[in-house]
Formats: structure tokens, C-alpha cells, sequence
């Protein structure tokens, strides 16, 4: 799978989910954009990992969508989402396979996870692989150096096993007629997608497969960008 990536990496990751300190500035999102979609299919049936991570401050208090992988039908089950209500702090997630069986309808953490006007890393991993499966949710305020797990979600009964060929959005989701929804507001340093997932949850080693980076001049050219231009 070709890689969609239209700036250098912004920041060195390495195996445990070390980061280095940032190379590129953020790009910032208004309640029109710009959110990213990959239009099409780009992660192919049988995918049985995948972790998205991404560096963030949120300037609204409300609900926002993080990511979504889903198949293209409008309507069809998501196969995996995380939004954020930063009114309280709680993450949601959804979890289901090519089968469209739920691992659990819907989980949530608890409230003061994650806050408006603060720096995060926040890493999302799925892997079908680890067991009967399992998501796992990390922050970092400490640039990638100290985590905190705030979210470990065994799947209770082993499914299919995968998910079936899904399309990409970031700071955003699709309801399901298919119309966007939960803009992420505030500002984005990157966004990067890997099919892998390590067992502590936390960021892989190597080039992620899609990614979006700032500054704001560099984001608005990437080929998945949707909405308004970022500031």
C-alpha cells in the first residue's frame, strides 16, 4: 500500500513511543474544518492491527471526533472510532469486525481523561491478534515520554478476527447517512496511522503507512483534505 504522507516526518519516533521534540508547527482547525478523508478504500480487508496516534490541543469544550475506520456503504458498522467529550474528559470507542459483530457496543473512560487547552499525545491501538483482541488508549502530556494508560478493553468472545476493506477520516466522523460530524476544533502538530500494534498499546517503530502533519501551509495540500483551509 502506497503511503499518503506530504510532509517529512514531524517528529523521530522510536520502539516504546519515544518521541522527539517537534520539528514542524501545528496547523489549527475551526467547526468547518479541515478535516481529513481518505475518500476510498486504503486499509485492505484481512487488517487485523492498527494504532493511530496524534498530537493535539483542543479549544472547544464539546464533542469531537478523533478518527474513524469504517467500510464505505454509509450505514455499515464502524470498524473502529474514538471521539472525545471535553466537556468532562471521557473518550468513547467503538470496536467491531468484517463480520460486523461488536466486540462491546460501546465502552467509555471515565470523565478528566482528556481536557480543553491542553498538549496531548493520544495513542489508539486495535489488534485482533492479542488474544480474543483488544483496544487499548494511552495519553502523554510529557511529549512521549511518560504514558498513562486510560483505557485497556479486552474483547470478551473471540470474533472474525479483522476488519473488512475501510476508508479513513480524521478529526471527523460520518454519521451514518454519511455527513460529517464531531469536527475536531483546536490545534494539530500530526496525525499518523500504522497497520501494526505493539502489546504495551503504545507507538510502533517506523514510518507510519498515512499521516498528516503541519504547519497549516503543508496541511492544507495534503490529497485527503476536506472543509476549510487550516490556519
Amino acid at each position: 500500500m502506497k503511503r499518503d504522507i506530504t510532509t517529512p516526518v514531524a517528529r523521530g519516533i522510536v520502539a516504546g513511543g519515544a518521541v522527539t521534540p517537534p520539528q514542524v508547527g501545528p496547523f489549527t482547525t475551526s467547526a468547518s474544518g479541515p478535516r481529513f478523508d481518505s475518500g476510498g478504500v486504503v486499509i485492505p480487508n484481512g487488517t487485523q492491527k492498527v494504532t493511530v496516534a496524534m498530537k493535539f490541543n483542543s479549544s472547544f469544550a464539546g464533542n469531537q471526533g478523533l478518527f474513524q475506520i469504517k467500510p464505505v456503504a454509509n450505514g455499515a458498522k464502524d470498524f473502529f472510532y474514538v471521539r472525545m467529550y471535553t466537556t468532562n474528559g471521557t473518550v468513547y470507542l467503538w470496536a467491531a469486525d468484517s463480520a460486523g459483530a461488536t466486540p462491546f457496543t460501546f465502552k467509555y473512560t471515565s470523565p478528566g481523561k482528556i481536557n480543553p487547552n491542553t498538549d496531548y499525545i493520544f495513542v489508539a491501538s486495535l489488534d485482533w491478534t492479542d488474544g480474543n483482541g483488544r483496544v487499548q488508549l494511552h495519553t502523554s502530556i510529557d511529549d512521549g515520554v511518560t504514558w498513562i494508560s486510560i483505557g485497556n478493553y479486552p474483547f470478551p468472545a473471540p470474533l472474525s478476527g479483522s476488519m473488512g476493506d475501510a476508508v479513513v477520516r480524521f478529526l471527523t466522523m460520518n454519521n451514518s447517512a454519511g455527513v460529517p460530524s464531531y469536527q475536531f476544533i483546536g490545534s494539530v502538530d500530526w496525525i499518523k496511522l500504522y497497520l501494526a500494534a505493539l502489546p504495551t498499546g503504545l507507538i510502533p517503530a517506523g514510518a507510519p503507512e498515512f499521516e498528516v502533519t503541519g504547519p497549516a501551509a503543508i496541511a492544507n495540500l495534503h490529497s485527503w483534505k476536506m472543509g476549510t483551509d487550516a490556519a
